[in-house]
């Protein structure tokens, strides 16, 4: 039984990656994956703390803070663009959201890749 288990989570896991890549523009929150993939965002977050060793909340952020970074090395992208890209509706809470993930503002993060 434990590896029907076990194999149930990795498609879990895997389905929750691939809808993450395709919608996490506009997705932002474990609740609306979780009603994708038909699970409770509890099981959610426990299959990928169980497996990834992150809360799914986490896995989001990283994967948005990810993508902010590709747009942020982009020289004609502004930081406001950026942030709309990302659907967040003001750039502060853009520029707190990516401070609180990668320790650095949205500025500092552009200004160390253009030395």
């Amino acid at each position: 039984m434990e590896g029907k288990s076990l194999d149930y989570h990795l498609v879990l896991i895997k389905n929750f990656l691939a809808l993450l890549d395709q919608h996490f523009k506009e997705l932002h929150l474990p609740k609306e994956y979780a009603e994708l993939l038909f699970v409770t965002p509890n099981h959610l977050n426990a299959v990928c703390k169980e497996y990834m060793g992150l809360q799914a909340g986490e896995v989001i952020r990283n994967r948005i803070v990810l993508e902010a970074k590709r747009l942020l090395i982009l020289p004609d992208w502004t930081i406001s663009q950026v942030s709309y890209e990302l659907n967040f509706n003001d750039n502060s809470y853009f520029t707190k959201f990516f401070k609180k993930i990668a320790g650095i503002t949205p500025e500092e993060f552009r200004r160390s890749q253009w030395k």
